[in-house]
């Protein structure tokens, strides 16, 4: 199907084609229902439908093991793409509310067949921009959005689009440095902050700057920093 694609584009992109590369031998995922459960899904969330589901994480071996054997009853809303991977946003009932999973993880999805005007009404609510939810989700960890301010080196403007896109706002606050605002969810902003290391600094909120320091103390004694 690509070479059939390529010989329908001119001779300078088929050209330039030839050198671009799938990343096959990186595989990320072992889940040959992965299609099954994007078609199931698609269906689901056209009909405002509740899907079940067992939920998995990969051992050591790289084989899927459920996290429990009790089902996932959850409405679907979107589905999208981010981190080379492909989520599920969706309304879990049993506790989390509006959460995500990979779909990936997911096996033996089932769609249930009653329809409900009340899950149809959830659903209408819930209808959010995929953007928006994995801006607010950075690297898909969970966690209820916060406010967010960072102290970052303007050279990282580029880092901080490529990652929040408009949903960040960024102020220079002198030659060097800006401030970085925006609303995410603690525990991913917890990963980008010790991604950047000494290039980003946590302002607020407290308790995720708290966090940090004790990240940075264990960090320093793993690696028997003196004065950890």
């Amino acid at each position: 199907l690509i070479e059939k694609l390529k010989k329908l584009s001119n001779k300078r992109l088929y050209s330039g084609l030839g050198h671009v590369s799938a990343l096959r031998e990186l595989p990320h995922q072992n889940n040959r229902e992965i299609s099954h459960n994007i078609q199931v899904l698609d269906e689901a969330i056209e009909s405002h439908r509740r899907v079940s589901f067992i939920y998995n994480q990969m051992n050591c071996e790289r084989k899927l093991v459920p996290i429990n054997n009790i089902p996932r009853e959850v409405l679907p809303v979107n589905m999208f793409c981010t981190n080379s991977q492909y989520y599920l946003v969706a309304n879990e009932f049993s506790c989390y509310g509006l959460t995500h999973f990979r779909l990936d993880r997911i096996t033996d999805i089932a769609l249930c067949q009653q329809l409900s005007k009340d899950d149809i009404k959830l659903w209408q609510k819930l209808n959010i921009s995929a953007a928006a939810y994995a801006a607010e989700h950075p690297y898909m960890y969970g966690g209820k959005p916060l406010n967010i301010t960072l102290k970052m080196p303007c050279s990282l403007a580029g880092a901080v689009c490529d990652t929040f896109g408009s949903a960040a706002d960024m102020t220079p606050i002198c030659d060097e440095y800006m401030l970085v605002r925006l609303k995410a969810a603690a525990e991913g902003m917890r990963f980008f902050a010790l991604q950047y290391g000494p290039n980003c600094e946590v302002l607020e909120p407290k308790e995720l700057r708290e966090q940090l320091i004790s990240d940075i103390k264990d960090m320093a004694a793993k690696y028997c920093v003196k004065g950890a």
